[in-house]
């Protein structure tokens, strides 16, 4: 972030890779490139997130802060060394956190604080390693209230039992602080768009 004079500030990003429990690190791409522009601002692009699928690819998303509120994604074949072009995903929110399901599908939360699209923190999937995202039936985890947009932040694990653990930090009760919370769910079969958390 502030690459360059202050005439030609920037914002990127860049891989780096740990082999000893993050004592010492190894850039492998000093710059993700960007599309349409994206980058030519400072403060841009924040809080990459990475998953590897079963066959060695790895797929990112990272935050932005343009006008559109869009999650960028990117992806490397090559262990990391290069990336594709940063690029639209189509899923609305903040930071992300991704998780390769044992179905072999793509799980991608986030959470949300834009009013016109829903305040929450939200789910969506992946069939096909994530080149394309179910927006259609994006899933719902727990829905934010206003006026406090202090929320966010989730990630998941998939349990034994292949159950979704969320957890994720929002105030329970309108008026009160944020606390840590968590939803406990299932990947609906009927793809209705929303699911019932046990909290």
């Amino acid at each position: 972030d502030g690459i360059g004079t202050q005439a030609r500030l920037r914002t990127i990003v860049s891989a780096w890779r740990s082999t000893d429990a993050a004592r010492t690190w190894t850039c492998l791409c000093p710059e993700i490139p960007a599309a349409n522009g994206d980058h030519l601002k400072c403060s841009m692009f924040h809080e990459p997130h990475v998953a590897e699928l079963p066959d060695g690819t790895l797929v990112g998303l990272v935050r932005y802060h343009g006008g559109d509120h869009g999650l960028r994604e990117t992806m490397s074949k090559d262990g990391g060394k290069t990336w594709s072009p940063l690029r639209k995903s189509g899923l609305i929110g903040f930071p992300a956190f991704l998780s390769v399901l044992s179905d072999g599908r793509l799980l991608a939360v986030y959470s949300r604080r834009l009013a016109s699209a829903g305040l929450g923190e939200f789910a969506a999937l992946s069939s096909d390693g994530g080149e394309t995202w179910d927006l259609k039936d994006e899933i719902c985890l727990r829905k934010g209230e206003e006026p406090t947009r202090d929320f966010g932040y989730p990630s998941s694990c998939e349990l034994p039992d292949k159950t979704i653990l969320t957890v994720y930090y929002q105030p329970k009760s309108k008026g009160e602080k944020p606390c840590l919370m968590a939803t406990k769910w299932r990947i609906p079969e009927a793809r209705s768009g929303s699911i019932n958390g046990k909290m």
